[in-house]
């Protein structure tokens, strides 16, 4: 009986130290716990542990991903998910705004589509009257980051992304360049966020530039073009697995709307209990 109880016991902890290793923060079953919920939309958010990072990627022979750089971040919080129509939707009703089309794909927990850079930065704006707190888009490196969660492969999954893992052209998923997803259908990464590859590109604070040479090294945006394009990041569920890597980058004019580009927001200069990611 000792014998079969200190083998059961063995076996738990062996169980635990796999999932740490392969997931992160994030457990082998059921959902990340959020940090802080937002209560006038429920957003969940994440904390981040700020850090150094190699930002860009040179072997994808695209030179708006390059150079690769060093970039160091503070602490922040990201979305666990991408706005929601649910979330974007109480924000059009608070300041009479008109409703985005969903397409008749559905609205709830799927992820707000035909928003501008320009709408979704009201919307970050208002979140923050409403609430006190510095809400925004991302930068361009935070959101690159938070989506690495610690890799530095192509994908947050590794050299490549198994099928089903999220939603596109062709990754086997019964939305694949059909519409988006629910937010949620997929496994998170391993800090906890979801849909960071596919489903919905996201727009980030950035204007867009060629490439990274001059680029901020300290996780700010990377501002002051005098353009009028914005970058958005992850691919969508109408690009190719290829485009889903972490290092992809697009860009659109800010007042632009699209089926397939939403965005998630940063809880900035939160006091979160520490975590280690």
């Amino acid at each position: 009986m000792k014998l079969e109880l200190t083998r059961h016991i063995f076996i738990i902890a062996l169980v635990a130290t796999l999932s740490t290793a392969l997931f992160g923060c994030v457990g082998m079953m059921g959902k990340p716990t959020a940090d802080y919920i937002e209560p006038t939309t429920g957003m969940e958010f994440v904390f981040i542990k700020g850090g150094t990072f190699q930002m860009g990627d040179a072997s994808d022979g695209q030179p708006r991903e390059t150079p690769v750089h060093s970039v160091t971040l503070k602490d922040f919080a990201t979305g666990m998910y991408e706005v929601t129509f649910d979330q974007y939707d109480k924000f059009c009703k608070a300041t009479g705004r008109e409703k985005s089309s969903d397409l008749n794909w559905g609205r709830g927990n799927r992820p707000a589509i035909y928003v501008s850079w320009e709408d979704a930065q009201a919307f970050a704006e208002w979140m923050s009257t409403e609430t006190g707190l510095n809400f925004s888009l991302p930068s361009e490196s935070q959101w690159e980051y938070f989506a690495r969660a610690g890799t530095t492969s192509r994908y947050w999954t590794g050299g490549s992304l198994e099928k089903n893992k999220a939603n596109c052209r062709e990754c086997g998923s019964k939305w694949d360049n059909r519409m988006t997803a629910p937010v949620g259908s997929f496994r998170p990464n391993q800090w906890g966020l979801y849909d960071t590859a596919g489903n919905v590109a996201e727009w980030t604070l950035d204007d867009w530039h060629q490439g990274y040479e001059g680029a901020p090294t300290d996780g700010s945006a990377w501002l002051g073009s005098g353009a009028d394009e914005k970058i958005y990041r992850g691919g969508s569920w109408e690009y190719s697995i290829k485009e889903l890597s972490s290092a992809t980058r697009d860009w659109s004019s800010k007042s632009s709307r699209f089926n397939m580009v939403g965005f998630r927001l940063i809880l900035n200069d939160f006091v979160l209990q520490k975590k280690n990611k």
